[in-house]
């Protein structure tokens, strides 16, 4: 799910007056989702390892947000962000350890 809502008339739990998070988030959604037809053509090895930070921080965001909707499209968004977050394993061990944090229940 789009932090700031779809066009279908969902709410995300972002409030709209803080449209600069709520667009960041949306912006790495969107990526997670085109991720798996652009990972082949990327040079993973060129990548900062600030990239598993900002997938993990956003799916941290994800699953709040999934917590509070429930919506199945939090849920895809949320999965999407996971799997660009495994694929950055190969390069960074650090996005391992973003990975079983992760799994960990939230509080």
């Amino acid at each position: 799910m789009l932090l700031r809502g779809s066009q279908h008339g969902e709410q995300g739990s972002l409030d709209r007056n803080n449209t600069s998070l709520a667009e960041a988030a949306d912006m790495i959604v969107e990526l997670a989702y085109t991720f798996p037809t652009m990972a082949a053509r990327l040079d993973m090895e060129s990548f900062s390892p600030f990239v598993p930070y900002m997938l993990y921080q956003a799916a941290i965001v994800q699953a709040r947000t999934l917590r509070v909707s429930g919506t199945i499209s939090c849920v895809e968004a949320y999965e999407a962000i996971v799997k660009m977050l495994h694929a950055f394993n190969e390069r960074w061990k650090i996005a391992e350890y973003y990975l079983v944090l992760l799994e960990a229940p939230l509080i």
